[in-house]
């Protein structure tokens, strides 16, 4: 069913819309000349970001990386924002946490909203909304702070699950990159179109900065996770070493001792030992030192 939340911000009239149908997008063509082109774009989602200058406004298609804590995965949603003077629209295609965040601001915040009132400019709401968003996406990256922060308390253990967890953390990294990465090229470039010819390039240049701090958490959180894998791997590997290095020396010692009792214990009448009163205990002693010295040659030379 259609959503449509409308806001006058001074001059400028910001629309809200979810799940846009035939009827909504009518209304806005007849503020708008919107071409043929567009209105099929808005008709439904795209699979690809787009920042395309018309006559009369700018078309952006962004797609979100929004986490999803039942399914444990981030899900690429899009919004499509169609600016022109003293207009802005917002379309979603399903319900949007950071859309209905900046919802809840402009109703509630009557600081936020007043700000924009004197700004009483289209690119003022539109420059919010994004940053707005990209705040959202940064808070959204605790939650992979969090498992690092986990493993990194687990490392150095005899867990093997922590395998497991460092692939799930880089599968929501690259996941994370892989959609987000997407806008780059349009966000870069919006400053090089004539519709926002009479902004200041600052404003430009922040929402860049919003951009790559997120981009640096992300590259930060994979370099961490792969460098705290490593460091895992070589622990694991080294305890490996270490008990087969036990065992192979156990099965050193074991196996001569074993070959000198079954010696001993063949039963032959040449075997001197079967003549003595005390043969067992005078082979059990032997084993037994001849044990002992072993044991202790090998941890002189460390091998136990």
């Amino acid at each position: 069913m259609t959503k449509v939340k409308k806001f006058d911000i001074g001059a400028v009239s910001f629309w809200l819309i979810e799940k846009p149908d035939n009827n909504i997008l009518t209304e806005i063509k007849t503020i708008i000349n919107l071409n043929q082109s567009t209105l099929t774009e808005l008709a439904e989602p795209s699979n690809q970001p787009k920042s395309e200058e018309y006559q009369d406004y700018f078309y952006f298609i962004l797609h979100l990386p929004i986490w999803q804590k039942l399914e444990k995965k981030n899900k690429n949603v899009e919004i499509d924002l169609i600016y022109a003077e003293n207009f802005l629209a917002c379309v979603s295609y399903e319900e949007t946490l950071p859309l209905v965040e900046f919802e809840q601001e402009l109703e509630n915040n009557t600081y936020f909203r007043d700000n924009l009132i004197v700004a009483n400019d289209s690119f003022f709401v539109f420059y919010e909304l994004l940053r707005f968003v990209f705040k959202f996406l940064s808070r959204q990256l605790h939650h992979l702070q969090k498992k690092v922060d986990q493993v990194e308390d687990k490392i150095f253990t005899f867990d093997l699950k922590l395998l497991g967890d460092f692939r799930e953390i880089k599968m929501d990294v690259l996941d994370f990159i892989k959609i987000i990465q997407q806008n780059q090229r349009g966000l870069i470039d919006l400053d090089q179109y004539k519709i926002f010819a009479q902004v200041d390039r600052y404003l430009f240049k922040k929402l860049e900065s919003d951009y790559l701090k997120i981009m640096d958490q992300l590259i930060f959180f994979q370099t961490a996770t792969n460098s705290l894998e490593a460091s895992q791997l070589n622990f694991l590997n080294l305890q490996f070493t270490k008990i087969v290095r036990t065992f192979t020396t156990l099965a050193f010692i074991t196996f001569p001792l074993m070959l000198l009792v079954g010696l001993v214990g063949l039963g032959y009448d040449s075997n001197p030992l079967f003549r003595l009163g005390q043969s067992f205990w005078l082979v059990l002693g032997l084993t037994l030192t001849a044990a002992i010295l072993m044991i202790i040659y090998f941890k002189n030379k460390k091998w136990l």
